[in-house]
C-alpha cells in the first residue's frame, strides 16, 4: 500500500477521533440491575447474540455506545479485567446477568466460545497496527495506564518529562516488556483467525462498517464517537519514516489485519 493510501486512511481515522461531547457510557462495571440478576456458571448460553471483542485502541468505546443505544444498556454485558476478561479469553465460562444478550469487552476469541454461546455472532473492529500502537502508547503516557506499562516506559527516562510520545513509541516497538500489547492482534486472534468471524470492521471505514453490521444484526447503530483524544495526529502523517519502520517491525500483525484495514 502507497504511503498515498495509507495518509488517506489516517485522515478518514482522525474525523472518527474528533472530540464529542456525548456522555461516556462505562461498560467496565454491571448496572446495579445486572449485579441484582447474575446467574450461575453454565456451558451453554444460548440468550448470547453477540459477541464483540474490543481490541485496545480499536474504537471499541464509541462502538459499545452505538451497541448501547442499540439493544439497551440492560442487554450489554462489559467484559473487562474485574467481569471475567481473563476466564473468557482461556476459554472458561462465566456468570452472566439473566438479560444480557450482547458481550462486549478486553477478551480474546477461543473455540470454546462456539460451544458456549451457540447462537452468536462474533464481530470486531481493526485498524492499523502501527496506528493503533501509537495510540495506546500516547495513552499510557496521556493516563499513565496501564500502571505497569507506564512504570516501564518511566525506567528507561531520567526525568518524567523527558519521555517524549516518539521515544516511547520506540520503545514500546523494541523492548521485550512490551510483547504482550505489541503483539494484540496474534493475541485475539490466536485461536479463531480474523476471516472466521462473522464481521471484522475497520476503523478507517467505520460508517461503512456500521452499515454493513446493520445488516448482520438487523438493527439500527449510530456513529457515535467516544473517548477521543486531543492529540489525535496519526503516525503516518506526522512521522512517515518511523510509521515505514514500525510496519517492518509488526510484520506479523500487519500479516493478520492488512486485509480487513
Amino acid at each position: 500500500m502507497s504511503i498515498s493510501s495509507i495518509i488517506n486512511k489516517a485522515l478518514r481515522l482522525r474525523r472518527l477521533e474528533r472530540p464529542t461531547e456525548e456522555n461516556v457510557v462505562n461498560l467496565e462495571e454491571p448496572t446495579k440491575n445486572q449485579q441484582l440478576t447474575f446467574g450461575s456458571t453454565s456451558r451453554n448460553h444460548p440468550n448470547i447474540k453477540l459477541i464483540s471483542h474490543h481490541i485496545p485502541k480499536t474504537a471499541g468505546s464509541s462502538f459499545g455506545k452505538a451497541l448501547t443505544q442499540a439493544y439497551g444498556r440492560e442487554c450489554i454485558f462489559g467484559v473487562y479485567k474485574d467481569t471475567g476478561a481473563s476466564l473468557l479469553t482461556n476459554g472458561q465460562d462465566i456468570s452472566l446477568p439473566k438479560d444480557v444478550c450482547v458481550l462486549h469487552g478486553h477478551f480474546a476469541s477461543h473455540v470454546n466460545h462456539k460451544t458456549m454461546f451457540p447462537n452468536a455472532k462474533r464481530i470486531c473492529w481493526i485498524r492499523d497496527p502501527a496506528e493503533r500502537l501509537w495510540s495506546l502508547t500516547k495513552h499510557i503516557l496521556r493516563n499513565r495506564q496501564p500502571l505497569t506499562h507506564y512504570q516501564s516506559l518511566l525506567k528507561y527516562a531520567k526525568k518524567e518529562d523527558e519521555l517524549s510520545v516518539e521515544k516511547a513509541f520506540t520503545l514500546v516497538l523494541l523492548k521485550p516488556e512490551f510483547e504482550v500489547i505489541r503483539n494484540d492482534y496474534q493475541r485475539y486472534f490466536h485461536h479463531i483467525f480474523p476471516q472466521d468471524f462473522d464481521f471484522v470492521g475497520s476503523m478507517h471505514r467505520y460508517e461503512d462498517g456500521l452499515s454493513e453490521l446493520e445488516n448482520l444484526i438487523n438493527l439500527p447503530l449510530e456513529s457515535l464517537r467516544e473517548n477521543t483524544a486531543p492529540d489525535s495526529e496519526s503516525l503516518v502523517m506526522k512521522y512517515p519514516e518511523t510509521y515505514l519502520e514500525a510496519k517492518s517491525l509488526l510484520k506479523a500483525e500487519f500479516n493478520l489485519v492488512q486485509k480487513f484495514c
